[in-house]
């Protein structure tokens, strides 16, 4: 039987086997151990074990026995168990992270189970991201996003074949916010307005318009003690478990968060005594709004009227428009919506204005 024969070369850490391969003698996690640079030819060989000390040098591991048996399913599982134990990530979010993990169980072109980490090939990732093409820029960046993060800690663990630079993120499309005129917004008001629920219905779709409050995870959550009537105030504190969007990590298990506070504006305030008429033996702890989402009379009334679907995600839009074309400065508006940018996209978003706004400002240039 041939017994294994370890020859150096006259280059450091660099040793050939009577096989004809060439290894590199290293140190390990505190040992000493040879490391196959799967080469017979003496040039690849030391360009690869440059590439080998330069990884040790900068602290990066190398992968042992173990870590080559991971495979792009025990990533994945790995990054989702993280999201599942997010304290600063809110269900709705966790639940999208988890459909981005998702597409690359979908769409990989193997089960990902059997996919070993050091063997992805830069084919196999062009191969999944011309697959998420037919998708939405955010989610296709978003799925970037989430490989990314994947091939840097495959990288620490010495089992990356290649530096991820294969794709490029899109660049969204600019968006285009398209409002019905107040006469448009007052008719379809009118239909909604109808039959039983009528009432609730209007006063949903008002408050949202008048506060540009986020629907499910702030509007539903305020209640009557949160109106301060002398400060003229709203409290917007949100879930009560996840608080508002950017109280994300800044609340405790009874909520603490920051949250914000909105003005009552003249209409609005008039609009919330309206609301109480009729309801005052509500209590400070009873909700405002009536009903979970007129989401289906708002659609039927949109078409009706042949206008645009409105969602409500559009009336926060409205409010903002309406804020912007009433002179309301950015930096304040951004304060009101809850946003942590400061009004750094809002600058972005809105920068047009409703063809009836301009109207009105045409009619006062005087030349």
């Amino acid at each position: 039987m041939k017994t294994t024969e370890w020859i150096k070369t006259r280059h450091n850490y660099l040793y050939k086997r009577n096989s004809g391969k060439y290894y590199a003698r290293i140190s390990v996690e505190g040992k000493q151990t040879f490391k196959s640079l799967k080469t017979d030819r003496l040039e690849v060989a030391k360009a690869k074990l440059r590439e080998l000390i330069d990884r040790v040098e900068s602290g990066s591991k190398i992968a042992n026995r173990n870590d080559r048996k991971l495979t792009l399913g025990d990533m994945i599982k790995d990054f989702e168990e993280g999201v599942e134990l997010s304290a600063d990530l809110k269900p709705k979010s966790k639940k999208f992270k988890m459909a981005i993990y998702g597409y690359i169980s979908d769409y990989w072109h193997k089960d990902i189970a059997d996919q070993p980490l050091d063997k992805i090939t830069k084919t196999h990732v062009r191969q999944f991201f011309l697959k998420m093409n037919d998708y939405s820029d955010n989610r296709f960046n978003q799925t970037l996003d989430a490989f990314r993060s994947i091939w840097d800690k495959t990288t620490k663990l010495g089992l990356a074949g290649f530096e991820f630079d294969l794709v490029k993120r899109r660049s969204p499309k600019e968006k285009i916010i398209k409002l019905p005129t107040d006469e448009q917004f007052e008719k379809w008001l009118g239909l909604l307005g109808k039959d039983k629920w009528g009432r609730a219905r209007v006063e949903y779709v008002r408050f949202l318009a008048y506060t540009g409050l986020r629907a499910d995870s702030e509007a539903a959550w305020i209640t009557w003690g949160d109106i301060n009537w002398e400060k003229k105030t709203i409290a917007i504190t949100g879930d009560p478990l996840t608080g508002t969007k950017n109280d994300r990590g800044k609340q405790d298990s009874r909520h603490t968060g920051i949250g914000r506070e909105l003005p009552l504006f003249p209409q609005l305030e008039k609009l919330i005594q309206s609301m109480r008429q009729g309801r005052e033996h509500e209590g400070p702890k009873d909700k405002l709004l009536k009903i979970a989402s007129p989401k289906k009379a708002m659609n039927t009334a949109s078409d009706a009227l042949g206008i645009k679907r409105l969602t409500r995600h559009d009336l926060r839009h409205w409010f903002t428009t309406k804020c912007i074309e009433s002179g309301v400065d950015v930096g304040v508006l951004a304060k009101w919506r809850g946003d942590a940018d400061k009004g750094e996209m809002l600058l972005k978003i809105y920068n047009q204005v409703r063809d009836e706004h301009s109207q009105q400002m045409a009619a006062q240039v005087s030349f």
